[in-house]
């Protein structure tokens, strides 16, 4: 089957259950869905109970212990998608990046910072729907085309370290401040 993961917190506006609607619009497919979430507070559980609901009696879908964020990376290795369907802008989707960290495409919302993140029809798919139906159609493409997916995972190009990061910004300021040193003008402002 086409492994699909989620990993974050169980809120309404991560769009889980359009995921679930889109697995169980297509009941013949080889998919797995595996949710590693988080509930938090009393809205979080009772969407966790809205979301075991749909899924109930499709072996498919599966609820999956949270990951120690340690862990995230390797646990994305395991799967073929990272399925991000957030109904609002994210500015900064951690998760995605994770994904591509481990070598693992976007199949995402097209918005704010996961359509940033994400280049559609190279790393991963954008969706511009919210419609569980225009979901199930990708899902059916991805599942019945492996070469899709495959080629999806060979463009997935890892996010730069933290440590590259560092060097690149430690160069940006020295060639600022001259080298390294504050100039005599910028240590009187």
């Amino acid at each position: 089957p086409l492994k699909l993961v989620y990993v974050g917190r169980l809120d309404r506006t991560k769009g889980i259950d359009i995921i679930i609607k889109a697995v169980r619009g297509l009941p013949k497919a080889a998919l797995r869905f595996d949710i590693y979430g988080v509930a938090q507070g009393a809205p979080g559980e009772a969407y966790s109970r809205y979301l075991r609901g749909l899924a109930q009696r499709d072996p498919r879908i599966n609820f999956m212990k949270s990951i120690p964020s340690g862990g995230v990376i390797e646990k994305l290795g395991e799967y073929d998608l990272l399925v991000v369907p957030s109904r609002w802008l994210e500015t900064g989707p951690l998760v995605a990046l994770e994904a591509f960290a481990a070598g693992v495409p976007v199949l995402g919302s097209d918005l704010g910072g996961i359509a940033e993140a994400v280049h559609h029809d190279q790393d991963g798919i954008l969706v511009k729907s919210r419609s569980p139906k225009v979901w199930s159609a990708w899902l059916q493409a991805l599942a019945g085309d492996r070469a899709l997916a495959a080629r999806l995972r060979g463009g997935v190009v890892a996010p730069r370290s933290m440590e590259a990061v560092a060097t690149e910004m430690i160069g940006l300021y020295s060639a600022l401040t001259g080298a390294g040193t504050i100039s005599a003008s910028a240590r009187r402002s």
